[in-house]
This record gives structure tokens, sequence and C-alpha cells, in this order.
């Protein structure tokens, strides 16, 4: 393994205050990058136990808070937030909630056309919203927000060999969840574990200068094969285009995205939709179409974690599948049998400073950390809504029409969204298709994978599994037969494991219209067949804070829907699996 990559996996999530303290953070000295990275995780292993120890030798008084408000024994701090459940019975409601809660900055966990969860913090939702949101009743669900600081658990202090990566069964690392260093450990682990089959990539940086990596898993190992060799000259690309401060965006992608952005037809149909002919009758040129699968090379699968950061059973999730995947075929729950067809990249937090934002200091965080344009006092942008796809600079699709400035609920009295989004808003899809260098990471990353056919973005919460399009209610794509096909039989089969129901159907109809998703993105762009958002568990009780104690089943049944996805794409492909 590459020194850079090792560097990669154990020491690039470290605070930035105990690299500087070394003397590293922007030149190695001489050290060798494993001796340095060794040393550095032990550091950080040694602190985290310091720290612990100051929690777990602390009094009870102070361990409880001193108003006996029971803390989480994995979190640094802790508080309290309400969870507001509106059940929609008419559209008419469904606006009038979601417009106030719009209107006031109000979080909005979960939005569909039969449930709406908004999300409190620290006061009674009656104190910051309007009166006629009051007089609808709500669900009203307690949940604990943790901001984590510190340590969390005295087993995370153990040496990573305690996690026993070589056991699916066995190991502990999937029965709780870990910051950002922790997968970094784990990837460094699995590759070792795994040498000829694995193979981690550096992708890019992030908006704070993180590496993101993906992780490849193949049967065919990673000897320098064509399809490897291209997908890292390609990465390279990017990071040194991002070293030098370019702006990395493919310039006719973006210029695609904004003109469908802004209403353009597509090539080859006029503004109603319909195709238009030429001086000769012919009909206008239509969209790049993807070339078939090459019969000659596995089929390319990639799964992607959490772009939003709160979502952290997502992020579980994806380790649990690259571990699944890399296990022997003959181990329980193993996934490894689908190497005989597949190349399997996966990307675990494609949203590596949000996430980390999560641990340290909100937890319930959503987008990337980037500095907005224009100088805007706020940060972050939704990565799901900047993809070059129909992308849009306002952030609308939740509502039919936004409700206006002031704190009428009356539909009829609404106006369109302004222009642009306001920055501070959970869903600022950016300034332009691609702002976000996380976004353009990945795509550069999937674009340069030659046999791409099955893309799972995996988040949380709501239980659905979703096809194409995002961007719009009323448009179907020409291969929504299959998709929705296969999207019914991965449902049942992830229902089959442990009786979890998952609704299916287009995301626009099971969510709301967001253009700008990575699904579309995916689709139209990227030409890959069977795109899919998966929304794992729960409905509502916990939403975003799902206890630890159900990442190992949701990776189990998710695992199955995996399975049979990949089963049923090779298949169609006429590929024996």
């Amino acid at each position: 393994m590459a020194p850079s990559v090792f560097c990669l996996l154990l020491g690039l999530s470290l605070s930035s205050s105990l690299a500087s303290s070394l003397g590293v953070w922007s030149s190695f000295g001489g050290v060798s990058a494993k001796s340095l990275a060794k040393q550095l995780f032990e550091i950080r292993q040694q602190e985290r136990w310091n720290e612990a120890q100051e929690v777990l030798i602390a009094p009870e008084h102070e361990k409880d808070g001193e108003d006996g408000e029971q803390r989480d024994e994995r979190s640094g701090s802790s508080s309290v937030g309400m969870l507001h459940s509106y059940e929609v019975h008419s559209e008419d409601e469904r606006e009038r909630i979601l417009g106030a809660a719009l209107d006031h900055r109000l979080d909005i966990w979960h939005a569909s056309s039969s449930r709406i969860d908004i999300y409190d913090a620290f006061e009674p939702l009656s104190s910051i919203s309007p009166t006629p949101l009051e007089s609808i009743p709500a669900l009203q669900v307690e949940h604990q927000m943790t901001i984590q600081r510190h340590s969390h658990s005295t087993s995370l202090l153990e040496p990573t060999t305690a996690w026993n990566l070589s056991s699916l069964a066995n190991t502990t690392y999937h029965s709780m969840y870990h910051p950002l260093f922790e997968i970094d450990a784990f990837l460094e682990e699995v590759i070792a574990l795994y040498p000829n089959t694995t193979h981690v990539s550096q992708i890019g940086h992030s908006a704070l200068g993180r590496e993101m990596v993906a992780l490849s898993i193949s049967a065919q190992g990673f000897d320098g094969t064509v399809t490897d060799k291209k997908a890292e000259k390609v990465c390279q690309k990017v990071r040194k285009e991002q070293e030098d401060g370019q702006v990395v965006v493919d310039v006719e992608e973006a210029s695609e995205a904004a003109g469908n952005a802004h209403n353009e037809p597509e090539p080859g149909k006029d503004k109603k939709g319909k195709g238009k002919k030429g001086k000769k009758g012919k009909k206008g040129k239509k969209g790049k179409k993807a070339p078939p699968p090459r019969v000659d090379k596995k089929l390319d699968f990639v799964i992607v974690g959490a772009q939003h950061a709160r979502e952290w059973i997502a992020t579980a999730t994806t380790l649990y599948l690259a571990h699944a995947i890399v296990t022997n075929a003959s181990d329980t729950h193993s996934l490894g049998n689908l190497l005989d067809v597949f190349n399997f990249h996966i990307i675990p937090v494609p949203n590596p400073d949000g996430y980390d934002y999560t641990w340290e200091t909100d937890r319930f965080w959503y987008k990337n950390r980037q500095q907005t344009t224009g100088g805007a006092k706020c940060v972050g942008v939704d990565m799901n809504r900047n993809w070059g796809y129909k992308w849009k600079p306002t952030a609308e699709g939740m509502l039919k029409s936004s409700s206006s400035d002031n704190n009428s609920l009356d539909v009829s009295t609404s106006t369109k969204p302004k222009f642009p989004a306001d920055p501070c808003s959970h869903w600022y899809p950016g300034s332009r298709p691609f702002e976000a260098a996380e976004t353009n990471n990945i795509a550069n990353f999937v674009n340069a994978l030659p046999n791409v056919v099955a893309f799972v973005n995996l988040r949380s919460y709501g239980q659905m599994l979703s096809a194409p399009y995002s961007f719009s209610c009323k448009r179907m794509p020409k291969d929504a037969e299959d998709q929705l096909e296969a999207a019914l039989g991965a449902a049942q089969a992830l229902r089959s494991t442990f009786g979890t129901a998952f609704k299916t159907g287009s995301l626009c109809s099971n969510l709301y219209r967001a253009p700008g998703n990575s699904v579309d993105w995916m689709y139209a762009r990227a030409g890959v067949k069977y795109s899919y958002v998966a929304h794992l568990r729960d409905t509502g009780t916990y939403g975003f804070s799902l206890p630890e104690r159900w990442i190992r089943p949701v990776g189990e049944e998710t695992g199955n829907m995996i399975k049979y996805l990949a089963k049923f794409i090779a298949k169609k492909l006429n590929r024996e699996l």
C-alpha cells in the first residue's frame, strides 16, 4: 500500500491542532508517512483514553447533569430536543405546515405526502413558530440530542485488532457509530486484511481540505489493470487541480445543467417536451446515450453513504456492506459471491467535513461546511441539490409555491421562491451546479469507471427505495418499468429479513420535488440505468438518532436489498450469478 494512502487512512482526520503540534500539518520533515500515521493514531488513542477516564471517574451528579438529566454514555455533552410529527390529511394542510416551517427556518427532518417531522432543538415549538402551526395536532417525541466532543465508549479505546474485522459475524465494529478517524482506521485494516481484493482511491479534497476516499472491491484484484489506472489517473488530475486552487467543474456538465435548470428543453425536444424536427423533417439531436456494458469486463456497482452529515446510519451501513462484500462467501451474511460479476465502489463518507462536525459540534448538521459565495454569513451547501442535472438556484420543491415573507399561510397568496435561495437554508443548493467540491469529486470518480450499471445512495430516514426522477413528479424515465420492477423485488428481499417494510416509487412521488439530486444525475448524465436512493430505518420514532443496536440489523437487511438488485441486474444483462 502506498504511504500516502496509509497516511490518509490514519492521519488526516485528526485535529489540526494535534498535527500542528507535531510540526507535520504541511510537511513530513523526513519522517516516513507510515511511521508518522502510526504515531498520530497512538497519540489520539491515548488522548481519547485520558478523556474517557475523566468522564468515568466524574461524580455521579456530573455524569447525569446538575438537573438530573440523563447523559448519553457515549457523549461529551447532551441536551434535549423535541420532534413534532404531523399527520397530513390534505395537500392544503401539508402546504400550511411546510410553509410555516420554511418561513421560520425550522428543521424539517422528513416530509412526505402523509407525514411531516419537524425538529426543535432546545425550546418548545410554540415559542418560535407561528400561531397557525400550534393549532395543528402533532405527536411529540422527546429526542436526546448528543453533541459528540470527546470519547464515546471504552470499547472504542481498544486497539483496532479488538474489532476483529476478519469475521463479519463476530466483529464488534458494527455495534456502534464511529467518528471519522475510526472509519479511516476501519478502511486501513480492511485493505490490510484483504490486500488482493481491495483498493482505496483518493478521489479529491473536501471544501475544508480533507481527503475523500473510495473503497473498491474486486475479485480480479488490483494489479494495475486498465480500469484501475484510468480511475486513478482521473482522481490524480482532480487532486492536482484542487491543490493548485483551481475550480474543478466539468464545464460541459455545468452548462448543460444550468440550461436545464432554467427550463430550457432537453436535446431533441421543445419546451413542451415534444420532439423537434429540422429543416429536412428529421428529429432533433438526442441526448448522449450511455454505451452498453462491456461483456469482457466486470460490472461496476457504486454505493454512496450519507451526503447529509447527520444521517449516521447511512454511513454505518456502507461500512457494514463493505465488510460483507470482502468477507469470505461462505460466512453468514456475506455478499462475497456478488464479486463473481460485480466490482463494488463504496464511498462511505461523501461529506467528511459535515460528518466530522456532527461529532464535534452539532449532531444534526445537514450540509457540507464550505463557505458560501457572496460573503454570506451562513455555511454549507446541500450536496444532494447541487448535482448538475436539472439544478435550480432556488431551494424549491417541498411546496407547490413557497409561502410568502409574511406570516400568512394562505397558499393562494403565496409567491414563488426568491432568487437565489437563502444560503442559511438547510436546502441551499449552491450558486451553481457542482459548486460543492464533494459532489464534483464523486461525479469525476464515477465518470472514470468504465462499466457502471448500478448506483445506490444510502440515506435516512423513511424506509423507502426510490428511483428517478427527483426533479419532477410528472416525468418518468424510459427505464421506469425495469427500475421499479427491481425496486419492488429488492424491497421484498429486505422485508424478508426482519419484516421491515419499504415503500417504492420515484423519489419525487415518495417525498417531494428536489432539483439537482444525485440519483437524477447518475441516471440522466452518467447513464446508470439502475440508480436508486434508499432511505433506511426508521419512520420517525428515532429519526436521525437511530440507536446503535439497529446498525447490524439495518446492515443485514440492506445487504439483502443490494444482493437482490445485483442478481436482478446480472440476469437482465445475461451474466451468471
